[in-house]
C-alpha cells in the first residue's frame, strides 16, 4: 500500500463515484436499522401498539425470516439482473417498509413491513446489502487500496448502527422534554429524518 498523508483518506478521491455512494449509503443504511433496533420494540410492546409479547415475536420472526429470504434471493437476482439493479430494488423495499411502519399498525401489515424490509431485531443490518455491496466494494477501487477500501466501509457499517441505537433514546426524550406522546415522539423522528 502506497503512503498517504493522515487526511487523505478523507478525500475518497482513491473510491470511484460508485464506492462513494456505497459508503453513504451503507452509513445511512446502518444509522436507520440501529435506531429501529432500539425504537421498534417499543413502538410494537407497551408503550405505543400496546402489542403482547406472543405478536411481537411473531413479527421479529417474520424480520429474520425476511434477511434470511432475501439473502438468498439478493444472490439469484444479482446473478440474473446485475447488482446495481438488485440493490435499487432493495432499496425500494427499504422504502415501502418504512412507510407500512409510518401508516399502518395492524399486525398483519407490520409483520409484511419488516418482513420486506429486511430490518434486524439488533442493530447489526441483515439481508442482502452487505453481501452484495462487498462483492462490489473492489471494484470501486485500486488493488492497492482494496483493503483500506473494506476497512472504511465496515468502519462506517459500526459508527452508522453505534450513532443510530443512541438515536433510538429521542422518542423517548421528545416524550420528555417536549410533552409528546411516545408514538408522535417516534413519528417527529421518522418525518425528520426523511
Amino acid at each position: 500500500m502506497h503512503k498517504r498523508s493522515n487526511l487523505e483518506w478523507l478525500g475518497f478521491r482513491w473510491l470511484t463515484l460508485d464506492g462513494r455512494i456505497l459508503l453513504v449509503t451503507k452509513l445511512l443504511r446502518t444509522l436507520s436499522f440501529g435506531y429501529l433496533s432500539v425504537a421498534l420494540p417499543f413502538y410494537l410492546g407497551k408503550e405505543v401498539l400496546k402489542l403482547p409479547d406472543s405478536e411481537i415475536g411473531m413479527i421479529f420472526s417474520a424480520a429474520i425470516f425476511g434477511g434470511i429470504v432475501f439473502t438468498l434471493l439478493g444472490d439469484v437476482l444479482a446473478n440474473r439482473f446485475g447488482r446495481r439493479a438488485s440493490l435499487s430494488l432493495f432499496a425500494f423495499l427499504i422504502i415501502v417498509s418504512g412507510a407500512l411502519l409510518l401508516f399502518f399498525t395492524d399486525i398483519v401489515i407490520v409483520s409484511f413491513a419488516v418482513f420486506i424490509g429486511s430490518i434486524g431485531v439488533n442493530a447489526t443490518e441483515t439481508g442482502p446489502f452487505a453481501s452484495l455491496e462487498q462483492a462490489m466494494v473492489p471494484q470501486t477501487t485500486d488493488d492497492s487500496d482494496r483493503t483500506y477500501a473494506f476497512s472504511v466501509y465496515n468502519l462506517l457499517g459500526y459508527a452508522g448502527a453505534s450513532f443510530g441505537s443512541l438515536l433510538g433514546g429521542l422518542p423517548a426524550a421528545f416524550h420528555l422534554f417536549f410533552g409528546f406522546s411516545l408514538s408522535t415522539g417516534i413519528a417527529c423522528y421518522l418525518l425528520s429524518t426523511r
